[in-house]
């Protein structure tokens, strides 16, 4: 299994439509459901995008190369976690957290897509665990709620 990010800015710029018609086919029910729903926005694999156009499109009518900048990544990259994600999760004001995120061992990002960074929480959480630092997971389940 392979998965590649996309967002919704991408997800538009990908089907050749605006912002919001790229958010009235998300609300379709044949719409593949998105793989995050994070602070800053939805986020899809490639394998499902592809797989619902090709069943509406033709595949050449999809733009490929917004995602040029996007790496495909081998595995499930389990749960995804966004900026404000990692704000909540560590407890830190937005400067703070910008600090840590210029740290050299802070985990890089997955993708850097247009609404945002997005990590692999349990990268966070390795991170978290070789740094002493604890993480409140009890943020993310309020978040979904």
């Amino acid at each position: 299994m392979t998965f590649r990010p996309v967002g919704g800015g991408e997800l538009a710029r990908m089907l050749g439509v605006g912002r919001a018609r790229a958010g009235q086919l998300v609300r379709q029910p044949d719409f593949p459901p998105p793989a995050a729903q994070l602070s800053n926005g939805s986020v899809w694999n490639l394998t499902d995008i592809l797989a619902w156009a090709g069943a509406r499109t033709h595949a050449r009518d999809l733009d490929l190369s917004v995602l040029d900048d996007i790496p495909e990544l081998s595995g499930d990259p389990g749960r995804l976690v966004g900026r404000r994600e990692v704000e909540l999760l560590i407890g830190r004001s937005k400067t703070q957290v910008n600090r840590l995120l210029e740290a050299h061992d802070f985990p890089q990002p997955l993708a850097r897509l247009g609404a945002g960074s997005v990590w692999a929480l349990p990268a966070v959480q390795a991170w978290a665990a070789a740094a002493g630092r604890e993480l409140n997971l009890d943020v993310l389940e309020q978040e979904q709620t």
